[in-house]
């Protein structure tokens, strides 16, 4: 199996020769949430729109960013079922339902294991449900490409973007910035608006994400998330109620009691339905802490959620997972009984077709051996650009590449076997190079890919009594 490649390279100036003494991990698991906030303001009282903020929690969210928009979409149905007996029934009217979702995307990321993050907040709620633009999510990824420690990006608010191709050409900037900047990975969501399932991932599969390289720095799941976020903020006035003289949930309170508290209970179990991206990288987190960033953030159960929006059988999970034409791969999330309520079920990027960046952990764990030998080689003080250098260079890279080797992050039996380190005159740089102010490192890497497909033989002899 051929070997992944980095080509690592920095001018040097000369100075006193003084290198670190070991390469330390850069962080694999720092998500930037970009979207809509109630608020953005710090302690001092300053404004923190299009600033990115790092958080740890849901309460500094709260703190800094607010809650969620009231929802404004509730309705409540009342009918009986035999005369004089009411039921009732509570649904979400999707004209007019509030376009913010990143508070409760943060819920879905906590909740499922995410820690640091950064947000930025592109605006402020408006006064109604809200329209969510192009123009100021854009504006909050070109912020994002400043952020050195970033290794994820989201962008939930997108998937009330008016279409496809809006979700789309944002995502792809996204992969094309990660690209760019080869320290970020970004994980979307099926766009589905108004669509059945079939015409959407058939709209996914014919746009143009661009090449291979930069589909391979992001990965899309589907379909969205039935979860267990309950509608807690809303406006009484704006609950508009049928099967009664009533008009809002306000008057309800006043004039029945008895039917105003079987509408709550009805809106108590509405369910809040939202884009898998926030639990899913939650999930990415909680793997890179457990196991290692080499490790597929797969075969994983997510917290908070009743069930996937839609049931997923084997031959549409591999249609799903296997794009023969254009390779665009899309990782299920999937129900098992007595397994979990929702499974990712999946670890492929969107260059699905791709023998070396097809699946996610190999690209990630590409991502932060090649940031984190970056950051050692940018802290090194060279003094001249000669042989001394080059084999402190190796042998600090090949330390810290055994270590990631012992941890089953590569393959082989030995060191040599999973790794090259190259440096060095007339191996990767020429003496025009070193004239130059060129440094220049090659490493080759035989990364461990996961296990898709597992098969098993069944022997069965009819000879035996």
């Amino acid at each position: 199996m051929g070997k992944n490649r980095i080509k690592i390279q920095r001018n040097y100036n000369k100075r006193t020769l003084k290198l670190p003494a070991t390469i330390v991990s850069v962080e694999s698991a720092i998500p930037v949430f970009i979207g809509y906030t109630g608020k953005a303001i710090n302690q001092e009282g300053e404004n923190l729109h299009m600033q990115p903020v790092r958080i740890s929690s849901l309460l500094e969210f709260e703190t800094i960013f607010g809650a969620e928009f009231p929802e404004t979409g509730i309705e409540v149905h009342f009918f009986e079922n035999t005369p004089g007996v009411f039921d009732a029934r509570a649904e979400l009217n999707q004209q007019i339902a509030s376009k913010y979702i990143l508070y409760p995307s943060m819920q879905m990321f906590f909740s499922n294991g995410g820690r640091s993050c950064y947000i930025i907040s592109v605006d402020r709620y408006s006064d109604d449900a809200g329209t969510i633009e192009f123009s100021h999510l854009k504006a909050g990824l070109d912020i994002a490409e400043q952020l050195e420690d970033v290794s994820l990006v989201a962008i939930p608010d997108a998937m009330n973007l008016e279409s496809e191709t809006l979700y789309y050409s944002l995502h792809k900037a996204a992969m094309e910035q990660a690209a760019r900047l080869r320290d970020r990975f970004v994980v979307m969501d099926v766009w589905l608006g108004s669509l059945v399932p079939d015409q959407a991932i058939e709209k996914l599969r014919r746009f143009d994400f661009g090449d291979t390289p930069v589909c391979s720095f992001g990965a899309v799941y589907y379909p969205r998330l039935v979860t267990t976020i309950p509608y807690e903020l809303f406006d009484k006035e704006m609950v508009k109620i049928g099967g009664t003289s009533v008009k809002n949930l306000g008057e309800l309170e006043k004039l029945n009691r008895g039917l105003f508290d079987m509408a709550m209970s009805a809106i108590s179990q509405l369910e809040m339905i939202l884009p898998a991206t926030a639990a899913v990288i939650g999930r990415y987190v909680t793997t890179d802490t457990a196991l290692g960033v080499w490790k597929a953030p797969a075969n994983i159960n997510l917290d908070k959620v009743h069930r996937p929006e839609f049931s997923i059988s084997q031959s549409e999970n591999d249609d799903l997972s296997l794009d023969t034409e254009g390779g665009k791969s899309i990782n299920a999330i999937r129900a098992f009984t007595g397994r979990g309520q929702a499974i990712i079920w999946g670890a492929r990027t969107l260059a699905g077709n791709d023998n070396e960046w097809r699946y996610v952990p190999v690209r990630r764990l590409f991502i932060t051996v090649e940031q984190s030998i970056r950051k050692y080689i940018r802290k090194i003080n060279i003094e001249a650009n000669d042989q001394n250098v080059w084999k402190s260079i190796y042998e600090t890279i090949e330390q810290y590449l055994v270590y990631l080797w012992r941890g089953g992050a590569l393959q082989g039996y030995k060191p040599e076997h999973a790794f090259f380190i190259d440096v060095g005159l007339n191996k990767t740089m020429t003496p025009q190079d070193i004239l130059d102010g060129k440094l220049i490192v090659e490493i080759g890497l035989a990364i461990v890919r996961p296990a898709e497909f597992i098969t098993t033989r069944l022997l069965f002899r009819t000879d035996i009594p």
